[in-house]
């Protein structure tokens, strides 16, 4: 068995990681459409694929390595963010997380990285491992709704075209991003962007919801409106629930006020050693994620 962080998507056999990992998640995705995710020229440091191969060379277990600048403290710095980690049922349970971790801290300490970031649930098997390897949890929540009946006069959610130059300045996120950076993360091509009165809600329809990638308000009367305002737009234009996404308290309670479903989550930081520790204040937003 081998663990590699290879340097780029084409130096592996791209083929067989594409359908490895949509046999995962069923997404539906081709080579091209998968490597438009991961693959653009326009970050500082290139996502690479980090792999488990057999001793035959077949690929049982992988995770895409995206980095961003990343905010902790008084800091910035470059940051690996494991994602779209996947492995097939009848490999599970040999602890391929937890080396791949340990591999990707290792080559990255190489070049200067420091800090290995995950998104997931609590529920995961994944956060189990990132606390196992001592990684500051911080708390986020992820949130299902948006059947509810609301009957008042609230500000009508209209699609809009707005310069992205526009949005980021009212962007509070510990990513940091340049306006072409922040363009791609919060996939303003493929999502639709709408008005509601001076706020701006980016939102992308994925198979089983309509993802709220980002929410504009200027405090939390106005994120109050501006959910109550995308229950009623979403009750008269979709069927599917909206998602959302917060790591902080007052808007996750808002959130409970109109029955979303939470469920808790985390954002993880990781040192590749002691000296590089970090536990403190972060604010991760819905287009963060990858």
């Amino acid at each position: 068995m081998e663990i590699f962080l290879a340097p780029n998507w084409h130096s592996i056999d791209i083929e067989q990681y594409a359908a490895k990992y949509d046999d995962s998640f069923h997404l539906g995705l081709t080579k091209d459409s998968f490597l438009t995710n991961y693959e653009n020229e326009i970050w500082d440091i290139k996502s690479r694929p980090l792999i488990v191969a057999d001793d035959s060379g077949e690929y049982i277990s992988g995770a895409a390595i995206a980095y961003r600048k990343l905010t902790l403290g008084e800091k910035m710095c470059d940051a690996a963010v494991m994602c779209g980690m996947w492995t097939p049922e009848q490999h599970r349970g040999r602890g391929f997380m937890r080396k791949m971790i340990s591999k990707l801290l290792e080559e990255d300490e190489k070049f200067g990285v420091h800090y290995m970031c995950g998104f997931g649930l609590m529920t995961n098997v994944s956060a189990r491992f990132e606390r196992g390897a001592g990684a500051f949890m911080h708390d986020v929540h992820y949130a299902f709704g948006g059947e509810i009946y609301i009957d008042e006069l609230l500000p009508k959610v209209e699609e809009t075209k707005i310069d992205v130059s526009q949005i980021l300045p009212r962007v509070n996120s510990s990513f940091s991003y340049t306006a072409e950076q922040f363009a791609h993360q919060y996939e303003l091509n493929s999502a639709k962007t709408f008005a509601i009165d001076s706020d701006i809600a980016i939102i992308q329809e994925t198979y089983n919801s309509s993802k709220v990638n980002l929410l504009t308000h200027k405090n939390l009367s106005a994120f109050e409106r501006n959910i109550k305002a995308l229950i009623k737009w979403n009750r008269e234009n979709n069927q599917k629930p909206l998602f959302l996404y917060t790591s902080d308290t007052c808007e996750l309670e808002i959130l409970k006020k109109y029955s979303f479903d939470i469920k808790d989550g985390y954002f993880s930081v990781l040192e590749s050693n002691s000296t590089h520790r970090f536990e403190g204040n972060l604010n991760v937003l819905m287009g963060d994620r990858l």
